[in-house]
């Protein structure tokens, strides 16, 4: 027997092992079972609402904190009558202008 017959019969010994070794971790592998964390209560919305009542939704304590509500008195405050857009302005080609 020659060394390139027997190194031949050793590397597709190999493959075939590899091979059925891959075959049976993917037969045999389970996927990780994940424990969902129990949830909280949702929030209770009124079942037969009027066109009035549309926006009406009633949060428990809990709901409140884990959102972050929370509510303020109305107060009356002056505020800037002012908008600001962000944009560019391009002059024209050839209408060049000198702003200092």
């Amino acid at each position: 027997m020659s060394l390139g017959r027997l190194v031949g019969g050793v590397a597709a010994t190999l493959i075939v092992a590899g091979a059925c070794a891959a075959a049976w971790w993917i037969i045999e592998a389970k996927p990780a079972v994940r424990v969902a964390a129990p949830s909280s209560p949702p929030a209770v919305a009124v079942s037969k609402v009027s066109e009035e009542d549309m926006g009406k939704l009633v949060l428990t304590e809990e709901a409140e904190r884990r959102l972050g509500v929370e509510t303020a008195p109305v107060t009356r405050r002056s505020v800037r009558q002012v908008r600001i857009y962000g944009g560019e302005v391009i002059a024209p080609v050839g209408r060049t202008i000198l702003v200092a």
